[in-house]
């Protein structure tokens, strides 16, 4: 909107005032519309509030008036923040002083005493606040009209600005009174946080925190002496970080990100951002971003990093995990919020202060934001992204923006309009999903023939006359290695030809209590068993472990062997069985291996060979990823529930499946891991296996000439 109105005097970046139509008809309906209720007949006042305001960080500082960088960037840290300035950037480390007085974590931190008090950190009270807006009250929006550099005056110089102007939002009488009015953006942070750790692990040029100014502020602090620059007289060497990967390890690392698989639907193909040469990462998404942080970067580093740094980014993807919950437990978020701050400072223990930019510490408020808003999708800007996504895709005259959006938005309306009344014709609202086929059990007085899986490949027809006679020898077997007289008898009253011939008495005497699906489940199956290589069951798809190897994703679930279709002889009734491989999870060599964070199986032995068999809708899907600690024949088990599905219980006997928008995958219902409980110990933080960048001696005496703003 602010291109609307170009030149000298336009808003510039202060479009709130756009905003303004928008603040009067709030105005009037927080005083009350009146408004008709067509069911009652009556006439109600219609009220309505704004609860919050979601946005990525830029546009907080934008729609809010208070500054988003410097030294006062964290908009929770009014008083006494975390901010220092660093040679390069202004970094914000010291997360010790969220620990309570007293706490023996803050023993003998390397940061203690750095910033001018040790007390928590405290926002700023509604009179303090509004202290501070009356002091740009007089300031107008747009560019500001004087020509040259402004000097400060006396009284301005020790005062930071934090606030620029008050915007229109404060109009409404309500608004200073919210708790939360601006989201952090948790999509944005997660972003940041793993594009950080990315670059600096793999030492990505332009995208690494670990740089020599980096390096000149650990001499400035006088912290990590082991990483410091080594002095021989003629040169200087910056060494290699602990945290940091060898060229080997990054390209097992590359390697091991082109292996992994996801299944339908769940994330894109994070094997494209590898370059050729197999030693970077480049073009993550924020979706991207989301899925590694949480589950595909901590699993990957087991193998890779040293056991205090792995845990360190397994505990931080644990917390995202955790917070990005379709539902939010308090008591947990209580709890995470005690954590938070021993997590990032047992990352302040491995990497540098450059590290630490406001989108890691903005991590310390989020359990508080989650505490007061809810669950992430009611604050994060997934759904505004897509929102923006589609509109920008709207414009195919590019010196004309707005127009082409305007008149995109109104033949689109006018086209969803029609839609409604056209039924015979192929709409985005009466067109079948992609992932159709859901069972409904109560449609069938047998609840298995009511599976609803729907097939999506060819069929293959196998004629398999002698299963029975097999499995009547197998029975024959059995009866005798336990030593039971009278085989044959035995054989004969065996439960099936009970069951089938008690069905065919009941149905000649009471025809009436025999329904079909169990007159059906009598007469046994057809002796051509049809077998298939994909289908979909409850809205999820499966795949056959053949079918997956030419894939890009990995649909397999539980990983399947065989799809197979049992057809009965009445009314086309069928049961589809999934022919399964179960791993061995016990013994000494094959056992479940579990470190807190996750689990590893041992897929080079199997059990239960002669017992394989599940019904479709009892399968749930998995995915497996590389364990890059333990080798091969070892696989990570990744248990996940699709984010288009959720169950709602309207009753305690009846649940559901209905499509639910998020843009997040929900965690496993498991038991949180033990509490936090302390600080790795003490390890050197390089690492001698590869010589380290060489620098000039003169070039850094030049850096070091440029002190660190204080």
């Amino acid at each position: 909107m602010a291109l609307l109105i170009p030149g000298p005097k336009s808003l510039g970046k202060d479009f709130d005032v756009f905003l303004e139509p928008l603040i009067e008809d709030l105005l009037d309906l927080w005083k009350g519309v009146p408004t008709y209720d067509a069911l009652t007949g009556k006439t109600f006042s219609l009220r309505a509030v704004v609860l919050w305001c979601i946005h990525d960080y830029p546009a907080l500082s934008t729609l809010s008036g208070r500054t988003t960088k410097g030294y006062f960037a964290c908009i929770h840290c009014d008083k006494h923040p975390l901010s220092y300035g660093l040679r390069s950037k202004t970094g914000y480390f010291g997360h010790v002083r969220f620990l309570p007085k007293g706490h023996r974590l803050r023993r003998n931190n390397e940061y203690v005493g750095l910033h001018e008090s040790d007390d928590p950190l405290e926002k700023f009270t509604i009179e303090e606040l509004l202290a501070e807006l009356q002091k740009v009250r007089d300031v107008r929006p747009g560019k500001q009209q004087e020509t040259g550099k402004r000097k400060r005056s006396k009284m301005e110089a020790g005062r930071v600005r934090i606030w620029s102007r008050m915007v229109s939002l404060w109009k409404l009488p309500y608004w200073k009174f919210l708790k939360l009015r601006h989201n952090l953006d948790v999509m944005h942070i997660e972003k940041n946080i793993c594009e950080a750790l990315i670059g600096t692990i793999l030492n990505i040029l332009g995208k690494t925190k670990d740089i020599a100014k980096a390096r000149l502020d650990l001499k400035d602090l006088g912290i990590k002496k082991e990483l410091q620059f080594r002095d021989d007289g003629e040169s200087c060497e910056m060494p290699h970080a602990r945290y940091t990967l060898s060229t080997r390890n990054k390209k097992a690392f590359c390697d091991f990100l082109r292996k992994v698989k996801f299944p339908d639907g769940f994330a894109s193909n994070i094997s494209r951002c590898v370059n050729a040469e197999g030693t970077k990462v480049q073009g993550l998404k924020t979706h991207d971003c989301h899925i590694l942080l949480q589950r595909i970067l901590p699993a990957a580093m087991r193998g890779f990093l040293d056991n205090d740094i792995y845990e360190s980014i397994a505990e931080l993807g644990k917390f995202f995990r955790e917070l990005c919950r379709r539902k939010l437990n308090k008591d947990v978020l209580v709890e995470m919020k005690k954590e938070i701050p021993i997590i990032l400072m047992k990352l302040e223990k491995i990497f540098p202060p450059a590290f630490f930019d406001v989108m890691m510490h903005l991590a310390v408020h989020l359990p508080d934001e989650a505490l007061l808003r809810g669950p992430v999708q009611f604050g994060w800007m997934y759904l505004i992204e897509r929102r923006l996504y589609t509109l920008k895709c709207y414009v195919r005259n590019r010196a004309r923006p707005e127009g082409s959006i305007a008149e995109a938005y109104v033949a689109n309306e006018c086209l969803t309009f029609c839609s409604k009344y056209m039924d015979d014709v192929e709409t985005r609202f009466n067109r079948e999903p992609r992932n159709k086929g859901f069972s409904d059990e109560e449609a069938y007085g047998v609840g298995v023939f009511g599976h609803g899986v729907h097939f999506t490949s060819a069929n293959e027809l196998v004629y398999d006359e002698n299963s029975f006679e097999q499995m009547v020898c197998m029975f024959r077997d059995e009866l005798e290695t336990t030593g039971v007289h009278n085989v044959e008898r035995k054989i004969r009253l065996g439960f099936q030809n009970w069951f089938r011939n008690h069905i065919m008495r009941l149905r000649d005497t009471h025809q009436e209590e025999v329904d079909d699906g169990l007159f059906s489940l009598a007469c046994g199956p057809d002796f051509r068993v049809r077998k298939y290589s994909s289908c979909i069951v409850n809205g999820v798809r499966f795949n056959t472990i053949d079918r997956d190897k030419n894939k890009k994703t990995q649909n397999s679930g539980v990983m399947t062997q065989e799809i197979i279709q049992l057809e009965y002889n009445f009314d086309e009734r069928t049961v589809v069985l999934f022919k399964c491989e179960w791993f061995k999870l016990d013994g000494r060599r094959t056992e479940l291996n579990y470190d807190g964070f996750f689990k590893s199986i041992n897929v080079g032995s199997l059990w239960y060979k002669d017992n394989s068999l599940i019904l479709a809708t009892q399968a749930r899907k998995v995915f497996y990823l590389p364990d890059t600690k333990l080798g091969d024949n070892w696989q990570v088990v990744q248990t996940f529930n699709h984010r288009h599905l959720y169950n709602v219980s309207e009753t305690e006997s009846a649940q559901y499946n209905a499509p639910a928008y998020q843009e997040d995958e929900c965690c496993e219902d498991e038991q949180r891991q033990e509490p936090l409980i302390g600080i790795a110990p003490e390890m050197p933080l390089n690492r001698d296996d590869e010589q380290g960048l060489i620098f000039g001696v003169d070039e850094i005496a030049r850096m070091q000439l440029k002190k660190p703003p204080m």
